[in-house]
């Protein structure tokens, strides 16, 4: 269901991620900023992305969401990247705005439509993330933290496979 794992870096932050042959499913990423460790189910590319703001006006959404109870559902804009005003927007280097987070366990799809309204246009794209955080120090005061993190991708596994509309692992 998920695919191909991917290890990384961007600029200074690690990652790894998953893909499929299937570009327009959301994927699961673990990204290791400096302060913290994020688990993340991702509609980053414009096919995911369509997919996963889809579903998240979705009354199942808001049922799933709400199962999620140390989890943020993160809205960003996008804007592609032109070297200049009549160029293309290239997307590799796209400038990357937070709009608005919540907890998931509070989601609901009009807090989605307000935060998202007015960010729709040529040369923009809307991303998400469903975002665990553990800041450091937690993680590393856990004796189990591979359990947890273990326990978590399983928790959103569920919530990848009817977001794509594939069978539940």
């Amino acid at each position: 269901m998920l695919g191909t794992v991917h290890v990384g870096k961007d600029s200074t932050v690690p990652f790894a991620f998953t893909t499929t042959e299937h570009p327009e499913r959301v994927n699961l990423s673990l990204e290791l900023p400096a302060d913290r460790l994020e688990l993340n189910v991702v509609g980053w590319r414009m096919a995911q992305a369509k997919k996963m703001q889809s579903w998240l006006r979705t009354y199942d959404a808001e049922k799933a969401l709400r199962r999620l109870d140390d989890h943020q559902v993160v809205v960003y804009v996008r804007t592609a990247y032109k070297k200049s005003a009549d160029a293309k927007p290239y997307w590799q280097r796209e400038e990357v705005d937070e709009l608005g987070s919540r907890a998931a366990k509070h989601y609901d799809a009009l807090w989605l439509v307000k935060h998202s309204m007015n960010h729709y246009g040529k040369g923009t794209a809307l991303a998400f993330h469903i975002r665990r955080s553990w800041n450091w120090a937690e993680l590393v005061s856990h004796e189990d933290a591979v359990d947890t993190l273990t326990e978590e991708v399983r928790r959103l596994l569920p919530v990848v496979a009817e977001i794509n509309g594939v069978a539940t692992p």
